[in-house]
């Protein structure tokens, strides 16, 4: 497959090593299209112009024309001893400059870094007649880095367990939750049901409340309407005599009284067949009605 034909299925998109990698295994890819692969994956500002350390790695011209995965694989593994690499390794992966150095002697670890297993990649190179044994057994020569993965094994260890014991107690904790938000729930439930009643209630009372007031209005009243049972035409007239004379001027209360129940004798039956004001009718209506609410007749203005 060429290198343009490469980037157009891949769209560009070559985030890791994982990605030159397994370009590499599934398709074959020549040693010059792994070059421009890896130095477009490095950010390289020209794909087509490889670093140094890639084009040392990709020395051989045969190699480079070479439609062989098995020879794109090879130079590929070169190119990971270079120093420079791992400078740029740390760049574009993130790692520390220190831990980049330190995995290109084991490139079995930098399989595993990115995610290959040593029963994936044995089997490829053994097709292409590389022989390589069981990466899984073998260790690091070198000290520092042999710490470094016991160091990163114990630490995916502890992480592991924190996630795996987060999780347990978010679980746990959202349970409990669950169960606080369920009974607040009923509560809240109960509570209304409490308060509606208690609203019904508060209604019916009220309905209650209006209509022995309106009964109680209609008692205290009804010796002032002509159409009730308990109507009483000389209180009737006492009491809006009373009601309407509220300035008797100079005259006494009682005489002003007195005219004003002349005036409306007629309203309240205080006449006699010929239509004259019966004086004596008049004369109670106006002692009923010349009273103070403290008690005894109020005094003739200026008397």
């Amino acid at each position: 497959m060429g290198a343009k034909t490469l980037f157009k299925k891949l769209n560009n998109q070559f985030t890791s090593l994982r990605t030159v990698l397994e370009v590499i295994m599934q398709d074959g890819l020549s040693a010059r299209s792994a070059a421009k692969l890896l130095n477009q994956l490095l950010q390289d500002d020209n794909p087509n112009t490889p670093k140094w350390y890639i084009n040392d790695g990709f020395n051989n011209p045969r190699h480079m024309d070479n439609e062989d995965g098995q020879k794109g694989f090879e130079c590929l593994s070169k190119v990971f001893t270079h120093d420079a690499f791992s400078d740029d390794l740390s760049k574009v992966t993130g790692i520390s400059l220190a831990t980049a150095r330190l995995l290109r002697p084991d490139f079995s670890y930098l399989l595993d870094l990115y995610g290959f297993k040593a029963t994936e990649i044995i089997p490829f190179l053994a097709e292409q007649g590389i022989n390589i044994g069981d990466l899984s057994e073998q260790q690091p020569e070198n000290s520092d880095l042999r710490e470094t993965l016991k160091n990163r094994d114990q630490e995916l260890k502890q992480w592991k367990a924190r996630v795996q014991e987060l999780e347990a107690t978010g679980n746990q904790r959202e349970k409990q939750l669950q169960a606080e938000i369920d009974r607040l729930s009923g509560d809240l439930r109960e509570k209304e049901k409490e308060v509606e009643a208690l609203v019904a209630k508060r209604d019916d009372c009220k309905r209650e409340f209006a209509y022995w007031q309106t009964k109680a209005e209609a008692a205290n009243t009804g010796y002032l309407d002509p159409n009730n049972p308990r109507y009483a035409p000389k209180l009737a007239a006492a009491v809006r005599a009373w009601q309407a004379v509220t300035n008797p001027g100079r005259r006494s209360p009682k005489k002003a009284l007195e005219e004003w129940l002349r005036e409306h004798a007629m309203e309240y039956d205080l006449i006699h067949p010929d239509g004259k004001p019966i004086e004596l009718a008049i004369d109670d209506c106006a002692k009923i009605a010349n009273w103070q609410l403290g008690g005894g007749a109020p005094k003739t203005p200026g008397g």
